[in-house]
């Protein structure tokens, strides 16, 4: 994922999804991280669970993890 703050690529406030697995994981790393500012949580929901990073200029990365029928998404093919 290549994320730019070149002028025009996005508004700010942009929301932009990305479906994954091993969200406690990763939960795991950012809070070892000890960023003042960045303090995400997991929060579940019907279609899965979402931990959603917001950078310094409002724009939302939303890391979802699908559970029950939706998780064949992960499976490739």
């Amino acid at each position: 994922m290549h994320l730019s703050e070149q002028h025009g690529d996005a508004s700010p406030g942009s929301t932009a999804y990305v479906t994954m697995r091993g969200t406690d994981a990763f939960w795991s790393e950012l809070a070892a991280r000890d960023h003042p500012y960045l303090k995400p949580g997991i929060e579940t929901v019907d279609w899965g669970r979402v931990l959603t990073v917001i950078d310094p200029f409002r724009t939302q990365l939303r890391f979802r993890e699908p559970r029950g029928a939706d998780a064949h998404e992960m499976d490739p093919g």
